[in-house]
């Protein structure tokens, strides 16, 4: 059956001769409203377009939804299943919140970016790796700043924190207030710093440095280079005014300001004032004397002593020859 085309300006649908909103069906081409459509059921089919869509509920296929040139969708909950979003830019991302440049978008293939006004900020590249202020991020998690000052802060609220930062190239990790700093290997604390200043390994300090293992060696100092040997410096704050402990081949040298003034050989001899061993004696002193600065007198020639002790008083000069066997030699002067 053929049918015909009627055209009109205006239609009023009317109920007992008032104006009445009433249920339309059967429009099967492309027919266009303007004003307001209000709709109580659902709105389904392959394409929806225009400018402002509400309600509750906004359907179409799993094999497309176009929203075309819409600006808002409103409504109690809007929920889009799949669908692909054009990739934006940070200046006017694809899926922008509050204003036009606060959103998602995408800066490049298999990548994810979240800008605020206008400028990225975090980025997701193709591998996963995340960038904060790095468009390119080589690491999992790569922070860029672009200019010096806290880079990071680890912190369970705003009185207790640690903040990473770099200034004048140098990266610091540094807890606030009196909070220390602790590391840890094996679920095991190995090292701690304190507020005051103080470092402990294997114990919390109560000194400078504090060391404490339940090992045999306690510190060890070592050098790479063939031509230098190990030492450890004590200093105070005249760079003029120190004392070294210097590994010398197998013996071990004491220098005040440089200078060596004692050493203790691989055989355990003690050399003072100079660097040759001479002669088999486990004690080697190259001077003109030697001093025993307290006088003491034994009792009696079977006072308690120890084989080869030595005193002086102002008449004798005494030595144990044996376990508690004394004898003397009178003084005289000349």
């Amino acid at each position: 059956m053929a049918y015909g085309i009627i055209k009109v300006d205006t239609i009023t649908f009317t109920d007992g001769g008032i104006d009445k909103s009433v249920s339309i069906s059967g429009l099967v081409q492309n027919p266009t409203f303007s004003g307001n459509i209000t709709v109580t059921g659902t709105i389904s089919g392959n394409i929806v377009r225009g400018q402002t869509v509400s309600g509750n509920t906004v359907t179409g296929t799993t094999a497309q939804f176009t929203f075309g040139t819409f600006t808002n969708i409103t409504g109690g909950v809007a929920t889009i299943t799949s669908g692909v979003f054009a990739s934006g830019s940070a200046a006017a991302p694809s899926v922008s919140v509050g204003t036009t440049d606060n959103g998602i978008y995408s800066p490049g293939t298999d990548q994810v970016a979240i800008s605020t006004n206008g400028t990225g900020r975090l980025f997701v590249d193709a591998s996963g790796r995340i960038g904060i202020g790095n468009t390119s991020p080589s690491a999992r998690f790569d922070l860029h700043t672009g200019a010096t000052g806290d880079l990071m802060r680890f912190g369970v609220d705003a009185t207790t924190y640690a903040d990473f930062s770099y200034t004048s190239n140098t990266f610091t990790l540094a807890a606030n207030a009196s909070k220390s700093l602790a590391f840890e290997t094996g679920g095991n604390e190995r090292m701690r710093i304190t507020s005051d200043g103080n470092v402990g390994v294997g114990v919390t300090p109560v000194s400078a440095l504090h060391v404490n293992t339940s090992g045999a060696t306690t510190l060890r100092v070592s050098t790479s280079s063939s031509s230098a040997e190990p030492q450890i410096v004590l200093i105070d704050t005249s760079a003029s005014d120190y004392f070294s402990f210097q590994k010398d081949g197998q013996a071990m040298t004491f220098k005040p300001q440089g200078a060596e003034v004692m050493r203790i050989t691989s055989a355990g001899r003690l050399l003072v004032g100079t660097a040759s061993n001479s002669g088999g004696a486990l004690l080697q002193i190259n001077g003109d004397r030697i001093r025993v600065g307290t006088a003491k007198t034994p009792a009696s020639a079977t006072d308690t002593g120890t084989a080869g002790e030595i005193c002086w008083d102002a008449n004798y000069v005494y030595v144990c020859t044996a376990t508690n066997t004394w004898k003397r030699s009178a003084l005289s002067t000349w």
